[in-house]
């Protein structure tokens, strides 16, 4: 019989999300969206407790980005239970890229194989580099993963539940001409997109 800590020894987790800070972050939006840390109660001022609010926007640091982002009545995060973010069988995939370069099929049909099963798609872009030397280039030059992508991983691998990314956004944001199209058909068959990994 198993207990719970040869269950607990059994699991493996690894934190694969950036730290989030007060300040400025890469958020994806032309308008300045800084994490904002305000005091509400304090002991030193005769509170009971210490308190704050944190006022940030939803898609600052690594997120994720539920059905309803792009499509019309899709589930939420809410709508999410808890247990479709364990992950059994997650892959990383490497895809050396460029400032705005996109992720192809053909990149993915080359590792193909190491994918055949997973349930989490992570795709590993080296681009997070620049997250902590220029957030600028970070965040406007940022890769992206085409449409014909997203169509093979949802078409070719009926397990995964979830794509991840090492950049800040699933399509490249300087020119927005692909009309987030990459985005509209991963999450409308009901994966989840996460974005800015570490």
């Amino acid at each position: 019989m198993r207990t719970i800590q040869d269950c607990r020894d059994a699991i493996s987790y690894v934190r694969i999300c950036h730290t989030l800070c007060p300040g400025r972050t890469p958020i994806g939006s032309k308008t300045e969206l800084p994490v904002v840390i305000t005091p509400v109660m304090r002991l030193d001022e005769g509170a009971e407790s210490n308190c704050s609010r944190v006022t940030l926007f939803n898609h600052c640091g690594t997120h994720i980005d539920a059905p309803n982002h792009f499509v019309p009545g899709g589930r939420t995060l809410a709508d999410l239970a808890i247990d479709e973010f364990i992950f059994e069988r997650p892959v990383i995939v490497e895809v050396p890229l460029s400032d705005e370069e996109l992720v192809t099929r053909r990149h993915l049909e080359e590792q193909s194989a190491a994918m055949a099963d997973c349930d989490l798609l992570m795709i590993r872009s080296g681009f997070s580099r620049h997250r902590s030397t220029d957030l600028e280039r970070y965040t406007w030059s940022t890769p992206g993963v085409s449409a014909e992508a997203a169509t093979y991983i949802v078409e070719e691998f009926a397990n995964v539940r979830a794509v991840g990314v090492d950049f800040l956004s699933f399509e490249t944001l300087r020119d927005m001409s692909h009309g987030f199209q990459a985005h509209r058909i991963v999450l409308g068959k009901g994966v989840v997109i996460i974005e800015d990994l570490n």
